[in-house]
């Protein structure tokens, strides 16, 4: 994660200029292309067909106190056991940090397909909370969670919080077999790290039909991700030219 925790990049390309014409730009052959699927990445794993919901959920959250907890974290504090826990969470901002672990496997989803009316966030930097990872609004070592149909958020107001080390982490995991379906990230640099515990650790994650956003190294980490019919929305160059990528992954040779 050295290149999206500094926000320096790494990547060994040459200065963007004019957009390229695919004539000028180097292709994939066929038997290249081959190599890159879904399949090759995340091996005898299959997640592509999105998330099912259940008919019912084991607990809900609301605001409102009409569910079994109004905060997410106490609704994950009552998930115990073996079993996969599904948490339903009701319309609202939730104004929360949040760290998981353990080896429950949890699905946090919303019911409306609209993710923007569920949303997680909080505001922490590197420089709030002691690290890049320690900045996240969400953390994970669960292997198999999953996430639908709503949004993870850090709200850092970088000018107003004074930040010199401005890294602020909508998501953070170290787990395995990770899906994250109509899901929202939304930061600015290093909004989603996905991390594996060491170098020799396999995590694998699965984005479908998601949007992440940011303007530094917001897609970045040590884990195999597979992002399909998703979007990356760039906001800003807020760095300095080539103090920036989009993505700034660190997965080992």
């Amino acid at each position: 994660g050295g290149a999206g925790a500094t926000g320096t990049g790494g990547s060994t390309s040459q200065p963007c200029g004019a957009i390229a014409s695919t004539a000028t730009r180097p292709q994939l052959s066929t038997a290249q292309a081959a190599n890159y699927t879904t399949a090759k990445y995340l091996g005898d794993w299959n997640p592509t067909a999105g998330l099912t919901l259940p008919g019912s959920p084991t607990y809900t959250v609301a605001e409102d106190g009409s569910g079994d907890s109004t905060t997410v974290k106490g609704a994950l504090a009552k998930a115990t056991g073996s079993s996969r826990v599904n948490i339903l969470i009701k319309a609202g901002t939730y104004r929360e940090k949040i760290s998981l672990s353990g080896s429950t496997p949890i699905t946090l989803y919303g019911a409306d397909a609209d993710a923007s009316k569920v949303v997680i966030t909080y505001g922490d930097s590197s420089d709030s909370a002691g690290g890049t990872p320690q900045s996240a609004t969400f953390t994970v070592s669960n292997p198999g969670f999953q996430a639908k149909n709503l949004t993870f958020a850090n709200d850092l107001d970088e000018n107003a919080s004074g930040c010199t080390n401005c890294q602020a982490l909508a998501f953070y995991s170290t787990g395995d077999k990770l899906v994250f379906d109509n899901v929202r990230f939304i930061g600015n640099q290093d909004t989603i790290y996905f991390d594996s515990t060491g170098t020799s650790a396999v995590a694998r994650v699965y984005l479908k039909n998601a949007f992440v956003e940011g303007d530094t190294d917001y897609i970045f980490g040590r884990a195999t991700v597979v992002l399909e019919d998703s979007e990356m929305h760039y906001t800003s160059l807020r760095k300095p030219t080539n103090a920036g990528r989009q993505i700034a992954p660190s997965t080992a040779a």
